[in-house]
């Protein structure tokens, strides 16, 4: 995950990876216990998507100390987050086994694995038999990356570079810091590409957010700039799902924290679709993601609460195990970026994994 490119190790390639779960009862036990673990873990998804605790008040957890205008279950939270991990646990043994015993139709980018056209899941039912159900499926890499700047030529170079590459359809990019970009520089960035472009401007030397998604893989329906985040909703040419992509940057002020994950909720909560917001949230949500353990546990709390009000699940990630690192000589590693989607999308897509780019 470690890249000299941008200084950073925030880069985040978001791959939809494959799965066609037909037993042919040749695999060896591990790989069967792996496809096991797999359907087991879809059951765990798809139900606690459905079973939904939510207390309606007057307030939010995380602005006024814990009365929280949406209380939801943190065991049923927490089992979403350990099924989506075990998916991606058992898919990492299935890709290690001999090319015979792997899932069929990879197709695979710099040791990236993206998702076959025929990608199916398999549902256990109540009987104990099983079923055969077709997953939607959302064919596109997303990269979500903090670049600290896009002023030097290099830099944008290095951009476009990793943009064809890993055939990069919808691009979330944090701390431009950048007012605008010409038309010619966004095109060199998608490489001739019809890409549709939304920009919210630096404010001083920090800041900004660029967005851009492939219009030959989605349409865009609307677009929505807010203080802290910049989102699309779009609709997939091929499958016909709509779905929000929202582009965050975390305010490093503390006095800014409160209105930052303020307006994410109510951004998700009024939201009908599957959203999916990836960015730096200059947040972390507990000691393990320091390298030195010193948290600040209030905000911890006060983020982990908002996840809970809004319902929010985050997305296993793969590689290294932090994201940020202040380059010192004895360097703080820390976890600042990451993925988080709604209940919804499980729904929509299950098996959405996010993994770190080289």
């Amino acid at each position: 995950m470690t890249t000299k490119r941008f200084g950073r190790l925030e880069q985040i390639l978001l791959l939809l990876p494959p799965l066609n779960l037909k037993e042919d009862g040749k695999s060896p036990p591990s790989s069967c216990i792996a496809r096991v673990n797999l359907v087991c873990c879809l059951v765990v998804l798809q139900n606690t998507a459905i079973k939904k605790r939510v207390i309606k008040c007057k307030r939010h957890p995380h602005m006024e100390g814990g009365k929280g205008m949406h209380a939801f279950s943190s065991c049923t939270h927490q089992a979403r987050e350990e099924a989506q991990a075990l998916i991606c646990v058992a898919q990492e043994r299935l890709k290690k086994k001999e090319v015979e015993d792997r899932l069929p139709s990879a197709i695979e980018i710099d040791g990236c694995v993206s998702p076959p056209k025929n990608a199916r899941g398999k549902e256990l039912c109540a009987n104990g038999g099983d079923k055969q159900q077709q997953y939607s499926c959302i064919m596109m890499n997303i990269l979500f990356s903090n670049v600290r700047g896009l002023g030097n030529p290099g830099r944008r170079e290095q951009l476009t570079e990793i943009l064809r590459k890993n055939k990069v359809e919808v691009v979330c990019l944090q701390e431009t810091i950048r007012v605008s970009f010409a038309a010619n520089e966004l095109d060199r960035f998608c490489g001739g590409r019809d890409f549709h472009w939304l920009t919210k401007p630096a404010e001083g030397h920090s800041g900004s957010l660029l967005m851009g998604v492939n219009l030959e893989m989605v349409d865009v329906v609307e677009v929505d700039l807010g203080e802290f985040f910049i989102s699309m909703l779009v609709e997939s040419k091929r499958e016909k799902k709509r779905w929000r992509i929202v582009n965050v940057y975390g305010p490093v002020q503390t006095d800014k924290k409160d209105r930052f994950l303020h307006e994410l909720t109510e951004m998700v909560l009024v939201e009908q679709e599957a959203v999916m917001i990836g960015g730096d949230y200059n947040l972390v949500r507990s000691a393990e993601e320091k390298s030195n353990s010193i948290i600040n546990k209030r905000w911890a709390a006060k983020f982990n609460a908002f996840i809970s009000t809004a319902e929010l699940r985050e997305l296993h990630r793969g590689g290294g195990k932090y994201t940020r690192t202040n380059k010192q000589t004895n360097p703080v590693r820390e976890v600042l970026d990451r993925v988080l989607v709604s209940a919804s999308w499980d729904n929509l897509d299950p098996f959405t994994v996010v993994g770190g780019m080289a």
